[in-house]
């Protein structure tokens, strides 16, 4: 799979994907690797530089966390994402893809929303 990102720093959040040429709506962009982690594991880490390369996932009314291995562990929040996220459960080795959700121009950052209204009231 071609790259159409570089990692970039971001002002005021840090390290970011970048689009490196014009991205179409649907394109595939990165698929991480996710480590799914225990309640107790989540607990350890919550709240430390690691817990930032995790995602949070609603399953059956729980909270799912994941540790992300890759590059997809550096996408940013915006209330106006242009990249969806799904994961994907392949026989209980779990990836996070990453997909153009708009036609986005080179040189955007790359974002997620990292919102779940969900979240709060489990």
């Amino acid at each position: 799979m071609m790259t159409l990102y570089k990692i970039s720093a971001i002002s005021g959040k840090g390290l970011g994907l970048v689009a490196t040429e014009d991205i179409d709506d649907g394109d595939v962009l990165v698929q991480s690797t996710l480590i799914p982690l225990t309640h107790q594991e989540w607990d350890l880490i919550d709240g430390t530089t690691i817990s930032e390369y995790v995602y949070t996932t609603i399953e059956h009314e729980t909270k799912v966390h994941y540790l992300c291995l890759g590059d997809a562990a550096l996408i940013n929040h915006s209330d106006c994402p242009n990249i969806s996220k799904t994961i994907l459960d392949n026989n209980g080795y779990y990836s996070v893809l990453l997909k153009a959700s708009r036609n986005i121009k080179r040189g955007e950052e790359l974002c997620i929303t990292y919102t779940n209204p969900d979240y709060y009231n489990l």
